[in-house]
């Protein structure tokens, strides 16, 4: 999954990383192979031009005491959608009461699938 680069960082990132985040082969990997100083992995990015997403693996692991969180976060959306500074707030990010609703019964939804026995 691509997670996006929040920042401009291009000195952050070698040459070798493409805008996409794929690593293209060095040097001496291509010196190595018998290939040019790109390769056949692609061109080098400019020292100008940003990293704009990598690639990156994750492992999302949790206990049941995250049931509790995500039921503590539904009773406050539900408590800051039903009041007049949170009905302001949603309309001003362009939501209605329907979908403050969907939000809230997705948050639901994912601390009911936390029921389990132990």
């Amino acid at each position: 999954m691509p997670l996006a680069v929040p920042l401009p960082y291009p000195g952050f990132f070698s040459p070798y990383v493409s805008v996409h985040g794929d690593v293209l082969v060095t040097p001496a990997a291509a010196t190595a192979a018998g290939a040019g100083a790109a390769g056949a992995a692609g061109s080098l990015r400019p020292r100008d031009v940003g990293v704009q997403s990598a690639p990156v693996l994750s492992v999302l692991q949790t206990t049941t005491e995250f049931r509790g969180w995500l039921l503590r976060t539904e009773d406050t959306w539900r408590r800051a959608a039903d009041g007049v500074a949170g009905r302001a707030v949603l309309d001003a990010w362009g939501l209605d009461g329907a979908e403050a609703e969907e939000v809230a019964g997705a948050l639901h939804d994912m601390a009911a699938s936390y029921e389990w026995d132990e």
